[in-house]
């Protein structure tokens, strides 16, 4: 990466990653070696993308002066804070010089904190998610008006998962989140279909969220969880 950055003249290098369960399973470990050098609003589709370039910090390096110039910083106690600080850094980068190959092995484990929801946590999720996710819808619209459909379906992808791990908790406790999650969903429905397969939903799955009334939704939803 320090090749590639300074080869390039580049604000970022990125590399990619191969994922490993416990188990021993690994996945994310197909990589073309190809070598690409991005603009910013091309680094910004790529990123919307995730198909070569992924949304992590710890695959890529970062000219500090860079960072210092447009004071891109992580916000504090923010979850998903990759999300947030790349999103910062690939709208004021001139170039950014990706290289898809794995430069690290990450091992997913199964009481990973970040990967569980429990009570004391959810709250503090939800209000993350919610936030980094219009931030970057609201971002990408203001600079990238082209790409809003990309930032959109990032969105719709979020809020999916949001609403199958919400459906395990109290239904009245966070029932702001849940309608704003329905309620983005429904506003959006033609992109949510014609994204359900990008974003895990099937036909049917969607058509629910669309004309099921919410509440019987919820329920469904939840019934549907316990018998998988």
């Amino acid at each position: 990466m320090e090749s590639n950055i300074e080869d390039a003249d580049a604000d970022i290098a990125a590399g990619s990653y191969v994922a490993r369960y416990e188990n021993g399973k690994f996945i994310h470990n197909t990589h073309s070696g190809a070598v690409n050098v991005w603009n910013n609003y091309e680094a910004m589709k790529e990123f919307l993308i995730r198909e070569s370039m992924d949304i992590y910090v710890w695959t890529k390096l970062y000219r500090k002066t860079f960072l210092d110039k447009y004071h891109i910083r992580f916000e504090v106690g923010r979850c998903d804070e990759d999300f947030l600080f790349n999103s910062q850094a690939f709208l004021y980068s001139s170039l950014t010089v990706m290289q898809d190959s794995p430069i690290y092995l990450y091992t997913i484990r199964d009481a990973s904190t970040s990967r569980t929801f429990r009570d004391q946590q959810f709250l503090k999720y939800l209000e993350g998610t919610f936030y980094r996710v219009n931030e970057i819808e609201q971002m990408v619209v203001k600079h990238y008006s082209s790409l809003a459909y990309l930032a959109k379906r990032q969105k719709i992808l979020y809020l999916f998962m949001i609403l199958s791990v919400i459906v395990k908790h109290d239904r009245k406790k966070y029932a702001n989140y849940y309608n704003e999650v329905i309620t983005y969903l429904r506003k959006n429905k033609r992109q949510m279909l014609a994204e359900r397969k990008y974003c895990g939903i099937s036909f049917l799955g969607a058509l629910l969220i669309i004309v099921m009334p919410s509440i019987i939704y919820f329920y469904f939803k939840r019934w549907k969880g316990y018998i998988c």
